[in-house]
Parts: structure tokens; C-alpha cells; sequence
């Protein structure tokens, strides 16, 4: 426990905060508030006693409940915890029906109306947080369409916590807030199947079961640039992203770098799933403060009205023949579609594309594709080799 060891550092003060979810961590609350009156105190005894007073005979499978998410939380590797959907998504889905029927087994020996009313409370918890991490599992997956479906759900379970007043369960507003994030980068993935066509559930449907066999093909449907080759990781820190460690104006593909954990060199990556995401944490580090390049050559077509369309985690830079098109230094979650810039007017033919993509920390990747002006995808011919 962290407060004996504070204790024995010789560490006299302790300042803490918790937010309006009184009921996804009372247990938390309180076998904190124990050992900092007396740091020497049985945990065990601490929870079970929680346990047996608050929710009389329904304590026994309550303490297994807290217990089991508690071995299983502790096991999460340490840069997990950088990253939203890597903890969320932890608990096997063994684990999260346990702990369903651990909390049904509660409800049931629960014998007075407030014990049950105390056990309803964290089932309402149990079943917000089975919403966010199926929705986390979904989007790990690239089950970008499920994802959004199982966030929808979420929302709307928050909703409706927060018009019965049940504001004491989760932290609602930063709830109603994510749910919002969410549904934005959910609905940006509807109006890109909308746009190319699939403007149907139905059709929709059917189309991500049909990529399943060939992601990356359904991807350039889409008019995402799947192949690039990436270099990193540099250093980063905010106001610097538009400053290059290596030339955009020219490539070469033989070329070394300092990077900032040693030497690196440019490396080929396809994004094997339906909307050309390149998972830059798996890919090249899983730190914060750090950015990565990806280029690569283009063949735009005739002079026309073009839009090239990135969605980044988090903020990014684009040069077009080392010339910039965009600076957005920004923190930000990555919704696909939400920088849209016209590249109308140049010249046909091949052209160097570089992106530089910043990370705070958590998730890091990008997406980008070119349109026309209305939205419609443009399949434009890309190469990873000089042309």
C-alpha cells in the first residue's frame, strides 16, 4: 500500500482529490482514509469489514468482486497506463462476466432496501465501465463501426444516469465529455462510408464485413494512403512541430538519423485495416514527447479540386514537396477527416508527402486520404520507393 511506504519515507502531509463518483471507488476512499489514521492497520481487515457493514450478507460476494478487479488491475504493465484503451481494455471478457455475476449473486443475499440499493449502485458502475471497455476492445481491434455503436450505448447509459440524478456513480461530467469525443470520431467514420457510397446501415454493414478480407484494399476505396515509410522516434515538445529533424524536400531511403533513443532509419509500414490508420505507438514507441515522419510519393491527378483529409493523435505537420500545408500543434484524440486542406492547382504528377506526427502521450497515430471537394474518395496512386 502506497501509505505505509509514504509512512516509512518519513513523509508527513497528504493532499488528495476524488471526483462526484462516490460509488465506482467508496472502497478506495475508505481504506485510505483508515491508513492514514493508523498506516499500521490490517487492509484485509479494512475491506472486509467494509464489506460485511455496508452490504450485510451480500459483503461476501461483494469483497470477491473488488478483490478479483483488484489482482487483475495490479497486473497491468506500467505503460499501459499511458494509454486510455490499453487499460480499459485490459480485463478479459471472462473477467468482466464475473464480475457481473459476482455483483448479481450480491444483489440477490442482499436483505434490506438500503443493501440493495448500495449493490444496485455498483452494478450501474459495472455496467458503465463494460460499455467503455467493450467500445476500447472494439476500437483496438479496428472495429472502428462497433466501436461506435458500443459508445453510442455508452452514452446514452450516462444520459440517462444524469436525468435520474444518479450523479454519485461516475465522474459525469468527464463522462458526458468523452462520450461526446467519441461519438464525434464514431460519426466521422459514418460520413466516410456515407460519402463513398454506403449510405445505409445495411450497406455499411456490409461493406466492413467485406473488407475484413482485404482491409487495406477497402482502405484505398476509402482514399486513404495505406503505405508509407516512418522514421522515429525525435524528440518533441509543444511549438516545435513544424520544425524538421531531416529533410522533407527530398527523400532518402538509405539515410541514418539521430533519433532520440539512438539511430534510426526510415522503415516501410502498410495500415492493415479498412481506414489507413497508422498505429504509430505500436510501430515506433510507446513514450510521450516524442514525434515520428511518414512519407511518402504521390500522383495527383490533372489540376482539379482536391482535398487532402488527416485525422491525427495527436497534432501533426504536412509538406507537400517540402512546402507546408498544414501546422496543427495541437493535443488532441484522433478523429479521421478533421484537418481538411485544398491542395488545388498543383501540378500532375509525382510529389513528395511528408507528415510529422507529434505525441503528448497515450495513443499516437494518424490517417489520411484524399477527396474531392465533396467529400467523395479519391483513389490517388501512391508509392513508397522514389518514382
Amino acid at each position: 500500500m502506497d501509505i505505509p511506504f509514504y509512512v516509512k519515507a518519513g513523509i508527513k502531509h497528504l493532499n488528495s482529490e476524488t471526483h462526484d463518483d462516490w460509488w465506482t471507488q467508496p472502497l478506495n476512499i475508505f481504506v485510505a482514509v483508515k491508513l492514514a489514521w493508523n498506516p499500521k492497520a490490517d487492509v484485509d481487515a479494512l475491506v472486509r469489514g467494509f464489506c460485511r457493514n455496508l452490504f450485510g450478507p451480500a459483503g461476501d460476494p461483494v469483497e470477491q468482486y473488488f478483490a478479483m478487479y483488484e489482482k487483475e488491475m495490479a497486473g497491468i504493465p506500467l505503460d499501459a497506463y499511458r494509454n486510455h484503451e490499453d487499460w480499459m481494455s485490459w480485463p478479459p471478457p471472462e473477467l468482466m462476466q464475473q464480475g457481473a455475476a459476482l455483483l448479481d449473486d450480491a444483489e440477490s443475499r442482499a436483505a434490506t432496501p438500503e443493501q440493495r440499493e448500495r449493490v444496485h449502485k455498483l452494478q450501474l458502475g459495472h455496467k458503465i465501465y463494460t460499455l467503455q471497455w467493450r467500445a476500447a476492445r472494439q476500437k483496438k481491434a479496428d472495429n472502428v463501426i462497433a466501436a461506435h455503436d458500443a459508445e453510442v450505448q455508452f452514452l446514452e447509459a450516462v444520459q440517462e444516469l444524469d436525468r435520474s440524478g444518479q450523479r454519485d456513480i461516475i465522474d459525469m461530467w468527464l463522462a458526458l465529455e468523452r462520450a461526446r469525443r467519441l461519438g464525434d470520431e464514431g460519426r466521422a467514420y459514418i460520413e466516410i462510408l456515407e460519402r463513398a457510397g454506403y449510405d445505409t446501415p445495411e450497406k455499411r454493414d456490409e461493406a466492413l464485413r467485406a473488407s475484413e478480407a482485404n482491409p487495406e484494399e477497402f482502405a484505398r476505396e476509402l482514399g486513404f494512403i495505406t503505405d508509407w515509410q516512418v522514421v522515429g522516434p525525435f524528440s518533441y515538445k509543444p511549438g516545435d512541430l513544424g520544425d524538421a529533424h531531416i529533410p522533407i524536400d527530398h527523400l532518402d531511403l538509405s539515410a541514418q538519423y539521430q533519433g532520440i533513443a539512438g539511430t534510426v532509419t526510415w522503415q516501410p509500414v502498410s495500415a492493415d485495416n479498412a481506414f489507413g490508420i497508422v498505429n504509430l505507438r505500436e510501430l515506433i514507441s510507446k513514450d510521450p514527447w516524442v514525434s515520428a515522419y511518414s512519407a511518402c510519393w504521390v500522383q495527383l491527378p490533372r489540376p482539379r479540386a482536391i482535398t487532402l483529409r488527416l485525422g491525427s493523435n495527436d497534432g501533426a505537420a504536412v509538406w507537400l514537396d517540402g512546402k507546408p500545408l498544414l501546422l496543427s500543434d495541437v493535443p488532441r484524440g484522433f478523429t479521421p477527416d478533421i484537418d481538411r486542406i485544398s491542395v488545388a492547382g498543383v501540378d500532375s504528377g509525382w510529389h513528395l508527402l511528408v507528415v510529422k506526427v507529434g505525441n503528448h502521450g497515450g495513443q499516437w497515430k494518424f490517417a489520411l486520404r484524399f477527396t474531392d471537394e465533396g467529400g467523395r474518395p479519391l483513389q490517388v496512386p501512391s508509392r513508397t520507393a522514389p518514382p
